[in-house]
């Protein structure tokens, strides 16, 4: 949950793998991009950008996150 009109950077989730091999570098995007969100490419932490979330304007946000694996 995000507190509306803050500016605060807060953190919002964790993206997890399961099944994710030892070793196997993972990344994280965000497909359908928002000024609003940013994604760690390495760490899959969603937090918010510090702008102004307005509830009359968008109560609530989807994202999609696409997860790529390679091995090291």
């Amino acid at each position: 949950m995000v507190m509306e009109n803050s500016t605060k950077v807060v953190p919002v989730t964790l993206v997890n793998v399961l099944g994710a091999a030892l070793h196997e570098h993972v990344t994280f995007k965000i497909l359908n991009p928002s000024d609003l969100f940013e994604i760690g490419q390495t760490s899959g932490a969603i937090r918010t950008t510090g702008v102004r979330f307005d509830r009359e304007d968008k109560d609530n946000y989807q994202l999609v996150v696409e997860v790529n694996t390679r091995f090291r």
